[in-house]
């Protein structure tokens, strides 16, 4: 048998279909019309030939091939010639797996399968469910359960006496791993196929809400609709039986692609990522920021700065620049009437009601008082989910502020104050936007643009009273990573700050020449540039470091040239044939 090229990284959102299409050609439904062939694959070794139909054609495009004309800019012609190129990659790809798999589905991956498609079917329910009950997508009843991802690191530097190298680590496990259930299940058997359908009505008829029946028949009059003019049986059962099968068939290709893709991961030979590539990126990365910001003067740098400071790799540095630093916090969060009592509260304080900083005071207390904190557990796989109070401490906000503050401060290090508050963070946190950040808050200070016996110019999208408690963090801490807030009200809630620290050059004078060897020590710290990059986190809650965003950068740039060096040697091992005119009448504009 001839050598086969396997190391083929694929990309996944282009490959993998979904079980429900989004966006629609228009089509004229007859049996001969869709089998029509649009492209067609032969091996050249076995002569086995698959076809591509007009059909599957109408399926990717609704499912991706859209994409090339909404947000690309390419003509219908062009997304459709596209659109069978990858159905072309994706057959091949698909082709490939089996071979490589040859011993085909274990008894956990046929189950795996079997769930994945029952799955499919009821989600598929509920999108016609969400446009009965007017739900939008945006809008969704989600569950309040919150998990943290953290960071899985795809690579680890090793020291052995002074010779550093990058060794890949194993990849995430996939999710047939971690499957697990009772009962083995095989879609090729009819018993197993019709226990789908048997679930998904009982699923179905059992919740005797509002609308769960006429969401039912629209699902079932639209599936009709798909295949008038197929001359199939129309009968209820029969309909979900064949919207079954399809869900599989894309559930099972996308899965051979994903588990075709684990194999290219582990397996093939990909170059090896050394540590003078990975100074030479993040130099690189650097002198990018400060050609902007420093030599073309780009003065869009603080609100930058603001909006998404990652992005920038260097930090304008002087007695009259901006220092920015970042902070985390927990939040309490008012109703809306709450809100609105301490909107009120404050237009009182305004207007002279209060006469004294005492009965201002007590009416924020009062208000505080009424403030109940949502509470969560985390529960065996990980999910943070709400659940009844319990300790006597989370009762009140001040009491569990109080008892947050002593937790962290009772911590040694930064990493044990920073794991420390993350805990809190999903226990408790009511923003969403702090939940598996990468980012933290970004907060600007310039004294020198400060006007005499003012306060500070800050630069911060945050509301004052949250923004004044930051700074007060970041000139009491001194650059302590880890200091945490008295509590402070805003019309939000009631918030727990924690300092992350500002944000600074990792290396002093990379402005001037804007190289990095590793043979360089720090006399502070005793560590080699590489291994400063590989202990510098991006964010103090996530093992991620500057090492890790630079390895990962550079690794989807290799794969992605490997994938398409691979991609187009696997295609000569094929005949190739594709037929335009058979598609030309799917262009509509």
């Amino acid at each position: 048998m001839k050598k086969r090229i396997t190391g083929i990284m694929i990309c996944l959102m282009l490959l993998c279909i979904s079980v429900f299409s989004g966006c629609s050609l228009i089509t004229l439904d007859r049996e001969r019309y869709l089998n029509e062939v649009v492209a067609s694959i032969e091996d050249k070794e076995d002569n086995h030939k698959i076809n591509i139909t007009k059909k599957d054609l109408i399926s990717a495009y609704n499912s991706y091939g859209y994409y090339y004309t909404q947000y690309y800019g390419y003509s219908a012609a062009e997304a459709l010639d596209k659109t069978v190129d990858l159905l072309i990659n994706r057959k091949i790809t698909i082709d490939e797996a089996e071979r490589v798999y040859s011993e085909g589905l274990s008894e956990a991956e046929k189950t795996y399968l079997w769930q994945q498609t029952a799955d499919s079917l009821e989600n598929n329910f509920k999108s016609y469910l969400n446009k009965v009950l007017g739900i939008s997508d945006s809008s969704k009843n989600e569950s309040d359960a919150r998990v943290f991802n953290g960071y899985t690191k795809n690579a680890e530097l090793k020291n052995t006496d002074g010779n550093y190298e990058i060794v890949k680590t194993a990849p995430p496990s996939k999710a047939i791993e971690n499957f697990k259930y009772d009962v083995p299940h095989d879609i090729s058997k009819p018993e197993d196929k019709k226990l789908i359908y048997t679930n998904f009505v009982s699923f179905v008829n059992s919740a005797k809400a509002d609308g769960y029946t006429k969401a039912f028949n629209n699902y079932l009059k639209e599936l009709k609709a798909n295949e008038n003019g197929l001359r199939l049986s129309t009968d209820t059962v029969s309909v979900f039986t064949r919207e079954i099968e399809r869900l599989y068939t894309v559930n099972y290709e996308n899965y051979m692609i994903e588990k075709y893709d684990e194999y290219f991961t582990n397996y093939s030979e990909v170059s090896t990522i050394t540590v003078k590539q990975m100074l030479d990126l993040y130099t690189s990365m650097v002198r990018s920021s400060y050609t902007q910001y420093i030599i073309e003067e780009d003065s869009a740098y603080e609100s930058n700065m603001q909006s998404d400071s990652s992005k920038i790799y260097y930090y304008k540095e002087g007695e009259t620049e901006t220092d920015f630093f970042q902070v985390a916090h927990v939040l309490f969060k008012f109703t809306d009437e709450q809100s609105a009592k301490y909107k009120d509260i404050q237009s009182k304080k305004k207007n002279g009601y209060y006469t004294d900083d005492a009965s201002y005071n007590q009416a924020i207390a009062d208000l505080c008082s009424e403030l109940v904190p949502v509470v969560r557990v985390k529960n065996e796989d990980g999910e943070y989910q709400e659940t009844q109070i319990t300790s006597e401490y989370e009762k009140n906000a001040y009491s569990l502020a109080r008892y947050i503050k002593s937790e962290v401060d009772s911590k040694a290090t930064a990493i044990d104050k920073a794991e420390a508050f993350r805990e809190f963070i999903y226990k408790y946190n009511d923003d969403p936007g702090m939940i598996n950040a990468e980012n933290n808050y970004t907060i600007g200070v310039n004294k020198s643009q400060a006007e005499e016996g003012k306060k500070y110019k800050t630069y911060s999208n945050y509301v004052t009273e949250f923004t004044n408690t930051a700074v007060e963090l970041y000139n009491d801490g001194l650059g302590e990573i880890g200091d945490i807030s008295e509590p402070v009200i805003t019309e939000n809630g009631m918030h727990i700050l924690f300092y992350v620290g500002q944000l600074e050059n990792l290396f002093k004078g990379i402005d001037h020449d804007f190289s990095l060897t590793n043979d360089e020590v720090d006399l502070e710290t005793g560590l080699t540039p590489i291994e400063v990059l590989n202990s510098k986190r991006v964010n103090i809650f996530i093992d991620k470091t500057y090492f890790d965003v630079i390895y990962d950068s550079l690794v989807t740039d290799n794969f992605a040239v490997f994938q398409n060096l691979n991609m187009n040697e696997l295609r000569k091992q094929y005949n190739l044939n594709t037929y335009p005119d058979a598609y030309k009448d799917l262009i509509s504009n």
